[in-house]
């Protein structure tokens, strides 16, 4: 959804319309389990405990912290060979695997698998752009994106680093992406390497995730429908933009996004 924004009769441009995540958010997209707990940037593997009450978003003078804690020790404490299947114990592999097949799609490098550090060793700070919602009637957790701006596109600062299905020989060295800011391999976090092993134990349902992503909403076809639908929709309201580059710079815009594509579209392709 899009707005254009002025000010006592000023125009302001413009802007795209996002959707809060609160709790108005997450009682319509689960009617039987919306007053749980929602966290933002709350990580099970990496967010210390005791800044949970800071991160989260919605039941702020009555929540209970203690299913995320749960979570958080048993992906602590779990053997590496048991690390899936404790991951399984609290959230939907399934829908966890179809999240992740759009992130990779889409090369979501700013989201949950950028893990930013400040120096090109030792520990990161952790990742971002994300909230974990709890369920108000079990111990369950689901992911929700957020601050998706730095997607669809090649993200050439990244391409260094590795893929989150890949534990790398040393976790220790990290990788320079953008404003002096360095990144560790998101694979040598324990929730990651737990989905990565859940898929390579029985990689059918990953595989069938991608493949109804790159024949359906993903295909070349579908996407360019939709940017052609969308940018002849907004194009008016861009064109009279008074903050905007101009319309010859929109449409060259418009064609790199059709261009990325099909490279985007690689990222999920088998080699």
């Amino acid at each position: 959804t899009w707005a254009n924004v002025k000010v006592n009769g000023k125009s302001y441009g413009l802007f795209s319309l996002v959707e809060e995540v609160d709790g108005r958010f997450t009682t319509d997209r689960w009617p039987l389990d919306g007053d749980g707990n929602l966290y933002k940037e709350a990580w099970p593997t990496s967010t210390p405990p005791a800044l949970f009450g800071q991160k989260l978003a919605t039941n702020k003078t009555t929540a209970s912290h203690d299913a995320l804690m749960g979570f958080a020790s048993a992906m602590a404490v779990a053997p590496g060979e048991a690390l899936g299947t404790t991951l399984g114990r609290w959230m939907d592999l399934p829908s966890l695997y179809r999240y992740m097949a759009v992130d990779d799609a889409i090369f979501n490098c700013d989201g949950i698998t950028a893990f930013y550090a400040p120096a090109a060793t030792g520990p990161a700070w952790g990742n971002h752009n994300f909230y974990l919602y709890q369920e108000q009637n079990r111990d369950f957790f689901w992911l929700i994106p957020w601050d998706m701006d730095a997607t669809l596109s090649v993200c050439a600062a990244f391409v260094s680093v590795p893929r989150w299905n890949n534990v790398p020989t040393n976790c220790d060295q990290n990788f320079a992406v953008w404003g002096g800011v360095w990144a560790k391999p998101p694979g040598c976090d324990r929730f990651f390497q737990a989905v990565a092993q859940t898929i390579a134990q029985d990689p059918a349902l990953y595989r069938l995730a991608v493949d109804e992503l790159l024949a359906g909403p993903f295909s070349v076809q579908t996407l360019t429908d939709r940017i052609d639908h969308w940018s002849a929709f907004i194009r008016d309201a861009v064109v009279a933009d008074p903050t905007a580059r101009g319309e010859a710079a929109w449409k060259l815009a418009v064609q790199e996004l059709k261009a990325v594509v099909p490279r985007l579209r690689e990222r999920l392709t088998p080699r």
